[in-house]
C-alpha cells in the first residue's frame, strides 16, 4: 500500500514494527465468530490459560493470579489476537471496565535484535515500564510428534514470556513485548503451539480463505482527543520529529466536509497513525465519541481491487461505508460495523 501525502513518516528508532494487534472482549467465542464473519478470516487457535499453563502472573509488580481465554489467527503477516479475561485483576479487565465493550487494547512490539529484558529496560527508561507480566507453557507439535508442556520448574524461566505497558492514559494504547522459547519467530511459534481447541479449518491455519475481505493489516489508527497531549509520549520512541498534518476531508459520496489532525509513525512494514478530529462529523469523530480514545481503526489491504467490488463485499458482510476520501492518487474508504471491535480503512488507487 503506497503512502499518500498525509501518511509519510520517518522510521522510528526504538519502535521497530508491529507484528500483532489484540482485541479484549467480554466473551471470547462470540468475538471470534463476529470477527470471522465480518472479515471472512480463517481458523483461530484457542486456549484457556490458567495454572499450570499460565504462570508467574504479576500486575504492577505484585503477584496476581489472573486467568484468561485467548485466540490467535494470522491476517497476512499480522497476528490478530482476541483475549477474554476470566478471573483476577489485569489490564485486560481494566480495559473492559472502562469501555464496556470489545476493542483494540494493545499491540505487540517487534523487539528487533533486543532481548525481552533489554526491551523492557528501554521501555522503562522511556517512562513506560511493564505493568503486567506472565508466562505461558503449552505443548507443541513438532511434525508428527506432539511434545507436552515443559516441567513447571523449567517453564518458569524458558517458556513464552510476555508483558504489557500500562499506557492507556499516555499512548492511549498498551504495548506488549513477547519472547518465545529458543528464539523462535512469532509465526513458527504460533504454528507449532498446540491449541486447546480450534475454531475453523486447522489445515489452513495461517492461510486466509479465498473470500476474505482483507489480505494483510498494515496500519493502526489510535484516536486521541488531544494530539498535543499524546504526541510527546509517542515522540519518545524516535529522535526525529513525528510528521503531522491537519487534513481537510471531503466525503466523495455525501460531500460532507470535516478536518482531522494526524501524526504518522512509519515503522518497518506497518504504521501508527494518531488521529484527532478537529471539525465536522466524520468516522474519526464518531468513533472517538462512541468508543473513546485508543486503537479504533485497522488499515488493511483489501482483497478486492475494484471500488464497486470492494464496497459490495464489505456491505454484504454488514459493514457501513462511513467515509470515502481521495488523497493524492488513492481513495481511502473507512468501514464501520456494529458488532466488530474495530473499524477498517481500505485503500485503492484512485
Amino acid at each position: 500500500m503506497r503512502q499518500s501525502a498525509y501518511n509519510r513518516g520517518m522510521t522510528t528508532n526504538f519502535l521497530n514494527d508491529i507484528h500483532q494487534v489484540a482485541v479484549i472482549a467480554p466473551e471470547l467465542r462470540p468475538a471470534i465468530a463476529q470477527v470471522r464473519q465480518a472479515l471472512g478470516l480463517g481458523a483461530f487457535k484457542v486456549w484457556g490459560f490458567k495454572p499450570p499453563h499460565l504462570l508467574n502472573t504479576t500486575l504492577r509488580g505484585q503477584a496476581e493470579p489472573f486467568t484468561m481465554s485467548l485466540a490467535l489467527t494470522w491476517v497476512g503477516n499480522m497476528q490478530l489476537e482476541i483475549i477474554q479475561p476470566n478471573s483476577g485483576q489485569s489490564l485486560y479487565q481494566e480495559y473492559l471496565d472502562r469501555r464496556h465493550r470489545a476493542g483494540l487494547q494493545h499491540f505487540v512490539m517487534d523487539r528487533g535484535s533486543a532481548s525481552y529484558a533489554n526491551a523492557a529496560r528501554k521501555l522503562e527508561a522511556l517512562g513506560f515500564p511493564l505493568a503486567q507480566e506472565a508466562r505461558t507453557n503449552v505443548g507443541v507439535q513438532a511434525g508428527p510428534v506432539p511434545v507436552p508442556p515443559m516441567p513447571n520448574m523449567l517453564a518458569s524461566t524458558v517458556s513464552t514470556h510476555f508483558g504489557y505497558t500500562d499506557t492507556a492514559q499516555t499512548l492511549k494504547t498498551s504495548i506488549e513485548v513477547v519472547e518465545f522459547p529458543m528464539g523462535l519467530s512469532p509465526r513458527l511459534s504460533l504454528r507449532l503451539a498446540q491449541p486447546g481447541t480450534w475454531v475453523g479449518d486447522h489445515l489452513a491455519f495461517d492461510k486466509l480463505p479465498a473470500d476474505s475481505l482483507i489480505t494483510d493489516i498494515r496500519k493502526l489508527y489510535v484516536l486521541v482527543a488531544d494530539l498535543d497531549a499524546a504526541l510527546p509520549h509517542w515522540q519518545k520512541f524516535q529522535s526525529a520529529p513525528i510528521p503531522q498534518a491537519e487534513v481537510p476531508l471531503t466525503d466523495l459520496g455525501s460531500g460532507a466536509r470535516s478536518r482531522a489532525r494526524l501524526a504518522f509513525m512509519t515503522l518497518k512494514q506497518t504504521q501508527v497513525v494518531l488521529a484527532q478530529p478537529v471539525e465536522g462529523e466524520d468516522v474519526f469523530a464518531r468513533l472517538l465519541r462512541e468508543r473513546g480514545e485508543g486503537g479504533q481503526i485497522l488499515g488493511a489491504i483489501p482483497r478486492a481491487k475494484e471500488p464497486e467490488a470492494l464496497v459490495e463485499q464489505f456491505t454484504a458482510r454488514g459493514w457501513e461505508l462511513a467515509l470515502r476520501v481521495k488523497v493524492e492518487n488513492e481513495v481511502l474508504r473507512y468501514f464501520t460495523h456494529a458488532e466488530a471491535p474495530f473499524a477498517v480503512e481500505a485503500a485503492l488507487d484512485a
